[in-house]
């Protein structure tokens, strides 16, 4: 999806019947964008998911049977000049389509830092509006135990 100015949207042309025509997935008055959809599988199932108001994200608060706290630092910038972010943050980020809260958090924690967790309860939330793209956040931070009673390895 690509939106642009309705401003400009005569500038636009959505051919009819050489393969490449688009439809209108969702028109935002207040920011005056339209943005038009083409799927690219026409013999499966279209699977973009209609105009959302709300995204979801979660962070794990893991701690050990020794009361270690897992903290991560990002990378900021390029690819070519990345450096780490001066801040310790939660492992965690958006949630997938169709992903429980439960799953989101365990495997954001396992895409950041390599363990393996387990949801024991949800801590805390907060609900944001005005964020990318306008829309509105639930994020939960959630209480997570390593598996199997595994060490959390400083780097």
């Amino acid at each position: 999806t690509r939106p642009f100015p309705t401003g400009r949207s005569n500038e636009h042309q959505t051919p009819n019947n050489d393969g490449f025509s688009f439809q209108v997935h969702h028109v935002n008055a207040q920011e005056q964008t339209i943005v038009l959809k083409r799927w690219l599988r026409p013999l499966e199932e279209d699977k973009i998911p209609p105009y959302c108001t709300h995204q979801v994200g979660a962070a794990g608060l893991v701690l050990s049977d020794q009361n270690e706290l897992l903290l991560i630092k990002e990378w900021r910038g390029p690819p070519s000049n990345r450096t780490k972010s001066l801040q310790w943050k939660l492992p965690g980020g958006l949630l997938d389509a169709g992903e429980s809260l439960e799953e989101g958090c365990r495997r954001e924690v396992m895409e950041e830092t390599g363990v393996s967790c387990e949801v024991e309860s949800v801590l805390t939330f907060w609900h944001r509006h005005g964020l990318t793209f306008g829309k509105s956040d639930f994020y939960y931070v959630c209480l997570l135990k390593p598996n199997g009673g595994t060490d959390i390895q400083i780097d």
